[in-house]
């Protein structure tokens, strides 16, 4: 059996002991409805969704700014909620998920994973990483991503923020980890809210 989270391909063995109640067969929210107007003011200015996938059991929906218009940097937000099959062990689900995240493409190909750590407190599990990036010749960091992965019973959610943000005419900076990581994790509890 296989899973798909953020275009990653899962394949997870047979977990027979998950409660039966416990199982989520369906996410009500639609996909742009998953994280709140105040976490989109808060941390991407109110820049438009748009829902890239949006059924009752996968959902991915994305805001970023459009082209052009940087004057305040340019950052994004990305989130993924996947409600795992029946059969499928959400466990080994979430670890073979954290296990991938690393592994992904960068916004740069000169980037540091700065941070790779467990998140306590929130849903069943949860790990939350941090890149800073540079594709300038000095080799100055220009960019600063987060990413966090959560499981709740059988629904795992994924949400990624960063970029840079400009400091003035000249100058921009990367997101701090303080600030990628709060947005990731502002979205990610926002998803996991839709979970019933």
């Amino acid at each position: 059996m296989a899973a798909v989270v953020a275009g990653v391909v899962i394949a997870s063995s047979v977990d027979h002991s998950t409660p039966a109640r416990n199982v989520v067969t369906r996410v009500a929210a639609d996909a742009c409805s998953l994280v709140t107007r105040a976490t989109i003011d808060t941390y991407v200015r109110g820049v438009a969704c748009e829902a890239k996938l949006n059924s009752d059991t996968l959902k991915t929906a994305s805001w970023y700014p459009d082209p052009g218009d940087y004057q305040h940097g340019y950052v994004s937000l990305v989130v993924s909620l996947i409600v795992l099959s029946d059969g499928v062990d959400p466990v080994a689900s979430f670890e073979e998920e954290k296990e991938q995240v690393p592994t992904r493409p960068s916004p740069s190909p000169h980037s540091i994973l700065r941070d790779d750590r467990p998140v306590i407190q929130l849903g069943d599990d949860a790990h939350v990483f941090y890149w800073e990036s540079n594709d300038q010749p000095d080799g100055a960091t220009t960019f600063g991503d987060a990413e966090i992965v959560v499981r709740v019973r059988n629904v795992m959610v994924t949400a990624s923020h960063g970029g840079y943000v400009r400091k003035n005419d000249n100058e921009t900076a990367p997101v701090s980890q303080q600030d990628a990581e709060a947005a990731a994790t502002a979205a990610a509890k926002d998803a996991i809210s839709w979970v019933r």
